[in-house]
């Protein structure tokens, strides 16, 4: 539970600012998918996308920085590079 509020309730309140493509939030939600936090299931593959939209289309930098220490991690230097 965050700052009071109910798993739910802080899901449906960052789910709203992702369909608005709050880059932020969605930051936050492809933690949650990369680590199973927030009673959702751990998926790498949606992890990556949400951090993919969020660098290629919103121009995050924090999404930049994960996904190039990911592809580094990955043995990807040409990706990593890219981020």
């Amino acid at each position: 539970m965050r700052m009071g509020k109910t798993e739910e309730q802080f899901f449906d309140e960052l789910m709203k600012r992702v369909d608005v493509n709050d880059a932020g939030a969605m930051y936050v939600l492809a933690n949650d998918y990369r680590n199973g936090n927030e009673g959702l299931n751990q998926d790498q593959e949606k992890a990556e996308e949400l951090c993919t939209k969020q660098a290629a289309e919103l121009g995050s930098s924090q999404a930049h920085y994960h996904l190039g220490t990911q592809y580094d991690a990955e043995w990807n230097s040409k990706k990593s590079k890219i981020h």
